[in-house]
């Protein structure tokens, strides 16, 4: 019968947007084991304070689509008529965000291009986690080559095309509203936004849910029975829910 024994808690700083967990996975953001935890596992976690946060729309994934960072947000909407393509604006946010941290890139309108190679090439190159978008993408081979993951609506070869709207501010995606700092966690179940002012609580919860639930898939497989592994783990180190 496994035992399950728990990692030691280490303090992590995610990214440049000041927030800081207390997680038993060892290692950093550039760890595999940082995003270990699962979008399911926020989402219950988010759920026990009666918040949701799920980002619906985005379905599309490059590469692994696993990221957990904080928000670096930048609005989008149709171009002017007389007006500029801001593509380096776009440049700007990219070339400053901080390592470890989420590109959240809000489309208003369904044919407009927010991410190609070359800004997710350098956002690569500068350890960004990700990015998630509910407009358009291209060079998609390209991207997936930098292995920088992307959740997006869909691809499309049209370059570069409308007007940025502003650039660290409250952005909505799937119904959420997310502000700069935010954190976001993405992987193949989805996306889910966590309020920056609880990223510490909520993340502490989630990783105490995953960890229980693996002990709980370990000892149901263990004695072959779902509800004798949950009374175990329950007795021994808590209930996962």
């Amino acid at each position: 019968m496994p035992t399950g024994t728990r990692q030691p808690s280490r303090t992590i700083a995610l990214g440049g947007g000041g927030v800081v967990i207390e997680t038993p996975n060892p290692g950093g953001p550039d760890s595999p084991l940082f995003a270990a935890v699962g979008v399911a596992s926020v989402v219950d976690a988010m759920a026990e304070r009666g918040a949701d946060g799920i980002i619906e729309g985005p379905r599309s994934i490059l590469g692994s689509g696993v990221f957990i960072g904080p928000a670096v947000t930048i609005r989008f909407g149709e171009p002017a008529p007389d007006g500029p393509q801001d593509a380096q604006e776009v440049w700007k946010v990219v070339d400053g965000a901080a390592a470890g941290s989420v590109l959240v890139l809000a489309a208003d309108g369904d044919e407009i291009s927010t991410l190609g190679g070359v800004t997710a090439g350098t956002a690569a190159a500068r350890r960004l986690a990700g990015a998630l978008t509910n407009g358009l993408i291209r060079d998609t081979d390209e991207i997936e080559g930098y292995g920088f993951p992307v959740r997006y609506r869909r691809a499309h070869p049209r370059a570069f095309r409308g007007s940025c709207r502003g650039t660290g501010v409250p952005v909505l995606i799937g119904g959420v509203e997310i502000s700069p700092g935010d954190l976001i966690v993405s992987d193949r179940d989805g996306a889910v936004r966590v309020p920056r002012a609880d990223a510490a609580a909520v993340m502490e919860r989630a990783y105490a849910i995953e960890n229980l639930e693996r002990l709980w898939v370990d000892h149901a497989r263990a004695y072959r029975s779902i509800a004798a592994g949950y009374q175990e783990v329950a007795r021994r180190f808590g209930s996962p829910h």
